[in-house]
C-alpha cells in the first residue's frame, strides 16, 4: 500500500510537472499541530512534536494575479508530544489543488494560497487506514531571486484500523516552508 501511494504521488508530480509555468520545490517545519481521535466514542486530543515535510507545487497562470496547479507534500513521522520514545508516528501524504491569488497591486510578490485535496495517511503499525479529506489556508512572499517563502495551516482527516478497532483521526498543523520556484 506504501508502494501504490508514492508511486501515485511521483505520477501526479511528474504529470504536474509537465503542464506548469512554474515548479516550487520547498522544505519546511511543522512547528504546531494537535492530533484528535475518536475510538468508541471517547476523544482524545494531543499535541504534536515538530516534524519535517517536503512539497512539490506545479502552478500555472490563470490570470495575471492567480495562478492554479497541484501540489505533493510528504511529511516524515510526527509523534505526539506525550507518546513514549520509539512509538511509530502520523505519516501523511496530502495531494491537492492549489491555488495562489495576489489581490494586493502595491506588493506583487505577496500572496494568499489555498488548497484542498485527499490526504493519505501512511500506515505504519496501522491495520489499516482510510484517507480523507485534506485542506489549507496560507500566505507567502516571492522574493526576485527565486527564493520563496510560504505559512500554511492545514487540516486533515482520516481513519485508521489498529488491533481491530476504527479510530478516527482529526490533525491540523502550521507549516513554514522555504524553496526554491523554478519558471519553466
Amino acid at each position: 500500500m506504501k508502494n501504490i501511494i508514492i508511486g501515485l504521488a511521483v505520477a501526479i508530480a511528474m504529470t504536474g510537472a509537465a503542464i506548469a509555468s512554474e515548479v516550487n520545490v520547498k522544505g519546511g517545519v511543522d512547528v504546531a499541530g494537535k492530533a484528535k481521535t475518536t475510538t468508541r466514542g471517547h476523544s482524545a486530543t494531543s499535541n504534536m512534536n515538530a516534524g519535517i515535510n517536503i512539497t512539490g507545487e506545479f502552478l500555472t497562470n490563470v490570470i495575471d494575479i492567480v495562478k492554479v496547479g497541484g501540489g505533493v507534500s510528504f511529511g516524515l513521522p510526527r509523534v505526539a508530544s506525550n507518546t513514549p520514545s520509539g512509538s511509530k508516528g502520523l505519516m501523511l501524504l496530502p495531494i491537492d489543488a492549489t491555488v495562489e491569488a495576489n489581490p494586493i497591486s502595491a506588493i506583487p510578490d505577496f500572496f494568499f494560497k489555498g488548497n484542498i485535496g485527499y490526504g493519505f495517511l501512511i500506515p505504519e503499525g496501522k491495520d489499516s487506514t482510510k484517507s480523507g479529506l485534506y485542506y489549507g489556508v496560507g500566505a507567502g512572499y516571492n522574493f526576485p531571486f527565486g527564493l520563496v517563502v510560504d505559512v500554511l495551516y492545514s487540516w486533515q482527516k482520516t481513519s485508521y484500523k489498529e488491533d481491530s478497532v476504527n479510530t478516527d483521526l482529526s490533525y491540523r498543523k502550521l507549516n513554514i516552508n522555504v524553496g526554491y520556484k523554478f519558471k519553466l
